[in-house]
């Protein structure tokens, strides 16, 4: 981990509290003590695996293996409880900082303010799917083209983990984002295609986690936040950038318009109404997550390092121009971060 730190400018690592390689709370904790100690970011993907296995093998032991019972057998209580345990932990390991990823649910919310009230390094991010998605969708059985698919298709779309949560989470979620306690809008982007998904026609447990987004995080932010006056611009900026930027590294480079920085710009005509579709996506995933839902306000022209390389839509770039970026230890980053 030092030489990665200090050497190869790696100064975030994620810990999994699930999956078949997951550290166990001992492990954690070494972890947390060493990052910390090396001033690097602790980022965890957080749901009590426990809680989750029992859960999973009681509603396959009774049949049901429908795509709503991937949610049902991941409740809200079991990402809230792991995201506890975390703030526990750091705090046994020094007060390390860390990072919870993709949350979805208002309890582990909760959490975060309290560690915040009590002064603790606990940032956390959320994705534009919990903001404008809900459990129903795990119901659904027609394509959007109102044909009939497999019972389970539709639904299998939006495997993911954690899952969709109900609007009860998802305005919890919104709270979290207009009072700050949310530090940025990430993606979780996780692509498959739709034949890859299928395999869940057999049962939740076979279909692949995660959906495809990266393309999406900016209008549906901007059009849900922004243009909904649930956030200003400046916060959306932060939200999407500034913060992202100075949480890992990058910052000053990056997350910022000023004269030594990188030219890094997205221009979005706020009147541009634009409605989602696969069509109009650039990825190799054959859906989009947000079909059919339309946009107040859409990026025209997007420029990296001063070079444009998306215009209405169309991609310019080229292969090659991409960097690696030595990225700067968490003392450096607090330097920029402002309460």
């Amino acid at each position: 981990m030092e030489s990665m730190v200090l050497e190869e400018g790696i100064s975030s690592f994620k810990l999994y509290l699930t999956y078949g390689y997951k550290l166990d709370d001992s492990q954690v904790l070494a972890a947390l003590e060493r990052l910390n100690q090396l001033n690097a970011l602790t980022c965890v993907h957080p749901e009590n695996d426990g809680a989750i296995r029992f859960l999973k093998e009681k509603v396959l032991a009774q049949g049901s293996n429908a795509p709503i019972y991937h949610a049902l057998s991941r409740p809200p209580e079991c990402e809230a409880e792991a995201v506890g345990r975390m703030i526990n932990l750091a705090t046994l390991a020094g007060d390390a900082p860390i990072y919870i990823v993709h949350l979805s649910n208002g309890i582990g919310l909760e959490y975060i303010r309290q560690a915040h009230q009590r002064g603790q390094a606990v940032f956390a991010e959320t994705c534009p799917q919990y903001l404008s998605l809900d459990i129903n969708k795990y119901n659904s059985s027609t394509g959007e083209n109102g044909a009939a698919e497999h019972p389970y298709d539709e639904g299998l779309k939006y495997i993911m983990s954690p899952p969709l949560r109900d609007s009860y989470h998802q305005n919890q979620l919104w709270q979290g984002v207009m009072d700050g306690t949310i530090s940025t809008v990430a993606t979780d982007h996780c692509a498959f295609t739709m034949s890859q998904k299928r395999a869940g026609r057999d049962g939740f447990q076979y279909c692949p986690n995660g959906i495809p987004g990266v393309e999406n995080r900016v209008p549906l932010l901007f059009s849900e936040g922004v243009m909904k006056d649930r956030i200003s611009i400046n916060h959306f900026v932060e939200l999407v950038s500034t913060r992202p930027a100075q949480l890992f590294g990058l910052y000053p480079r990056k997350g910022l318009i000023a004269e030594g920085a990188d030219a890094d710009l997205v221009i979005i005509d706020p009147n541009r109404e634009v409605t989602l579709s696969q069509r109009l996506m650039h990825g190799r995933s054959d859906y989009c997550p947000y079909e059919g839902m339309k946009m107040q306000g859409y990026p025209i022209m997007t420029l990296s390092r001063g070079e444009i390389i998306v215009r209405d839509g169309h991609f310019t770039g080229k292969p090659g121009h991409g960097q690696f970026l030595h990225r700067q230890p968490l003392n450096e980053c607090f330097r920029y971060w402002e309460k």
